[in-house]
Order: C-alpha cells, then structure tokens, then sequence
C-alpha cells in the first residue's frame, strides 16, 4: 500500500526531473519506511517527518506515518477529503463556531477558515502529538487567525492519557487511535505504540459566550 501512494505521489505532484531520480530509487531497493520521504533513525525522535500539498483551499503538512489513509491521498492528489461535508458545513454554519474534534493534520482547516462568517471560530481538537504538530503548520502556512487549536482529545472530563497511535505491525491508526482504558473498562487495544495526551471538556474550553452552530 505504502509503494502504490508513493508512486502515486511521485507522478502526480513532482517536478520531470525531480520525478526521475525518485523513481530510479523506487526501482532500486524494497522500502523499508514510506517513500520518498523518511528520516534516519538518528533524528527520528525529534524530527517532524512530513511534506506539504495543496488543493483549491490552500497548503497542508502531511505526516508521512499517515500517507496510507485517504485524507491525505486526496490531498497529497491535489484534491479535497470529503468534499461534500466540508461543503455543507460551510453551508450550514452561519454566523456561529464550529467544533472540529480529530482535526488530523488540519484538512479541514483551511476551507472551514474561509467559510465561517467574519468573527466566527473554529475549535479543533488533536490528541495525537504528530498531526497536531501538523495541523498547526497547516494553520502557519495558510496565516489562519480564527483557529483555536489544542493537542487535546474531547471526553466528558480533564484528564491526562496514553494514545495508542499504531497497530502491532507499526502502521498508524489514523482515526482508530484509542486512549488506554481504565481499569474498570473492557476493551480491545489493537496495538503497542503509546503516547502521552491530554483530553479537555468542551464546557471548560469554550467560553460560555460563543455560539456553536457545528459540532
């Protein structure tokens, strides 16, 4: 899955020559990390491994762990993930907030920015450190200034977690990430890889004043 998206990447959005060398590498070896974009290990940790697409709304930071899900397949295209939703809440939201909760590297982001009304907000909610990390160079490249965006997941109370972020074969969850539970809850944790988060109560984060016309 992982070689299709690269090799569809390479077509699409890179330059004649640019593409040529890429795809002698594809050529050459079996990927070991998703192509064409990695890290070494050395700077694995500390590095944000990433790179920038655009469509009709603006530029976006896509995480390389995410190349495989189709959001960012649709971006990386040049196109817009779910087109019609992002549409019929720019269409339904007047003049209030909207509440965007697993806002992913921000492909939502640029179209609500523009859509809302003049003084509206959008709250959008990331747990995952990476694509918050993401969307927040999502919201920097595209100069957004009514976006108030938190490294937090939603719950029905404050409280600091581990995120389960990847599968036991090491490939992101994407949406299936999952806080670990409880010890009075029973579920299935697909996966190994942790990370600390944070969830925040919608009530305690949005002032009392706001109008929320999407949630």
């Amino acid at each position: 899955m992982v070689l299709a998206i690269a090799k569809r990447v390479v077509k699409t959005v890179m330059p004649t020559s640019m593409r040529t060398a890429l795809q002698k590498m594809l050529e050459r070896k079996p990927l070991s990390k998703p192509f064409p974009f990695s890290v070494s290990e050395r700077w694995a940790d500390r590095t944000l491994n990433c790179c920038v697409a655009y469509n009709k709304y603006g530029a976006y930071c896509v995480p390389v762990s995410g190349l495989h899900r189709p959001a960012a397949r649709f971006v990386l295209a040049g196109e817009v993930w779910e087109a019609p939703t992002l549409d019929l809440m720019i269409a339904e939201c007047g003049t209030g907030d909207i509440i965007h909760a697993g806002t992913f590297f921000g492909d939502f982001l640029p179209g609500l920015s523009a859509g809302v009304a003049d003084g509206a907000k959008i709250w959008a909610f990331e747990p995952h450190p990476e694509s918050f990390r993401c969307a927040l160079l999502t919201v920097l490249l595209n100069d957004l200034e009514n976006i108030e965006l938190s490294n937090a997941g939603v719950g029905d109370r404050q409280e600091s977690g581990l995120l389960v972020t990847r599968d036991f074969d090491g490939i992101s969850l994407g949406g299936a990430s999952q806080i670990l539970p409880g010890v009075d809850e029973q579920r299935d944790i697909r996966g190994t890889n942790r990370v600390p988060t944070s969830l925040v109560t919608l009530d305690k984060t949005i002032p009392s004043d706001r109008t929320v016309s999407i949630l």
